[in-house]
């Protein structure tokens, strides 16, 4: 009994299921053959025959299944075959299934995007984009018309497979660029200041003396995407499902010994543009300036210093690697500066939530009050336009506090103005007693003493 356990576990751990690769072409069916072999040479196996299928593939996609079964695999999210099996030892079975080729971009799909390409282009006419849309159309255009090519060549099931998730990632892109405002601007740029590239070699050695065809392949970085591609030469872009990248490979003839290089070029994806440094060092000003005169101004100033420190060690860095030959000196140098800017972002919101704790002095003046509080809104404001994001206790008290005050500020103009208007009211009574006391002086006459004629007038000197 244990000799037979022993013997079934080594059947199974010597059982092959695998992909014979043929070619396939543009059209049609694809052939896929399992093989399954029984190493033991005294025992016989039965087993059961189980092969995952592409992610691509649906249950309606498979044309003959060779008495195999069509299940879904749940843990791995993708349709499998199964199919309970009999060996003799030694023996081999081959199951050939035909599934039809879904590895093909629909031709609906290709051209609903030039579809799609000629209504931005009609629509960006007369717009300061016009040109820049033209442009756009034209790299476009290149590209799809080399999707097209390489879907009509002959080659491999599994690289067919993995050129049709390259060309479904390049499909995604495109239609992303299409509506895509931001990436007209990032062209104006291009064209403005020149675009900034990278150049990945990808080397190849024969190491026998005779001459030989060979596969060059080459994994791309992870963080490329299929637009930043710029030159690939002639080799074809693939990719890799598994490892979540692209890849390039090509079949090459090698002479005995030789080694080859290639020079990829690719957009350099590791650079933080100035413009994201110059913002940065702007926000940190604005908040550093809200801050003087507090109790909080030495301690801002001096995470200002550490700010602008590592703001100028990030543009140095990358002014040092700019020209380097190796990229993956390009990539140490991004790691290390990515780091190096999330360290100022961390600065930057701490200077924001600071910010809120400084109080809102009094002035002995009501208008010095007022323009002191709208200052203080203003620092508020100024924090919430650079991205500060509270929690939910600091917004209520944003909120609170801006009702707060608008509640002072109604109060004192509403009392400022009953004021004043008591003012004028005592003011405007003032004056008019004034006037009725002088006008009843005006008109009293002194009156004569009884018996007592009145005084004439004099008409003359006296005498």
């Amino acid at each position: 009994m244990y000799e037979k356990r022993i013997v079934h576990l080594l059947a199974f751990t010597f059982l092959f299921l695998f992909y014979l690769l043929p070619s396939v072409h543009a059209e049609g069916e694809v052939k896929i053959k399992i093989l399954a072999m029984n190493p033991s040479p005294s025992k016989q196996l039965e087993s059961i025959v189980k092969q995952n299928l592409p992610p691509e593939v649906r249950p309606e996609d498979v044309v003959d299944n060779a008495g195999m079964e069509v299940k879904y695999n749940s843990e791995d999210g993708v349709y499998y075959l199964s199919k309970q099996v009999t060996l003799a030892p030694k023996e081999s079975l081959t199951i050939e299934v035909k599934i039809r080729n879904v590895w093909l971009l629909p031709e609906e799909r290709l051209a609903k995007v030039k579809e799609n390409l000629d209504g931005t282009t009609k629509a960006l006419v007369g717009t300061k984009y016009e040109k820049t849309i033209q442009l756009l159309r034209d790299r476009i255009t290149e590209r799809l018309g080399g999707i097209e090519e390489e879907q009509a060549r002959s080659i491999g099931i599994s690289k067919r497979i993995e050129l049709y998730r390259a060309h479904l990632k390049q499909l995604d892109s495109i239609e992303h660029e299409i509506v895509s405002i931001g990436s007209l601007r990032e062209l104006e740029d291009e064209q403005a200041v020149g675009m900034r590239t990278a150049k990945l070699v990808i080397s190849a050695e024969n190491p026998s003396s005779e001459t030989r065809k060979m596969t060059v392949r080459s994994d791309l970085p992870k963080e490329i995407s299929a637009n930043d591609i710029l030159d690939k030469l002639d080799f074809l872009l693939l990719y890799d499902d598994t490892k979540k990248r692209f890849s390039l490979e090509k079949d090459d003839q090698f002479a005995g010994n030789e080694t080859k290089k290639y020079e990829i070029i690719l957009r350099d994806i590791w650079y933080i543009p100035q413009g994201v440094l110059d913002h940065h060092k702007e926000q940190a000003e604005k908040l550093l300036g809200h801050l003087k005169g507090s109790a909080y101004e030495s301690y801002s100033a001096q995470q200002g210093v550490v700010i602008n420190e590592t703001l100028a060690s990030i543009a140095q860095l990358q002014a040092e690697v700019q020209g380097a030959e190796a990229i993956q000196d390009k990539i140490k140098a991004y790691e290390l500066n990515s780091e190096r800017l999330a360290l100022v972002a961390k600065k930057i919101k701490e200077l924001q939530d600071l910010l809120l704790e400084v109080p809102i002095k009094r002035q002995v003046s009501e208008i010095e009050k007022i323009k002191q509080a709208i200052k203080s809104l203003t620092k508020v404001m100024d924090v919430i336009r650079m991205g500060f994001k509270p929690d939910l206790s600091t917004t209520w008290w944003i909120i609170l506090g801006i009702i707060a005050f608008l509640i002072v500020l109604s109060t004192t103009f509403y009392v400022t103005w009953l004021s004043r208007l008591k003012d004028a009211r005592g003011a405007g009574k003032a004056d008019k007693k004034g006037k009725k006391g002088a006008a009843a002086k005006s008109d009293k006459q002194p009156q004569a003493p009884a018996g007592v004629p009145a005084a004439a007038p004099a008409e003359g000197k006296p005498s």
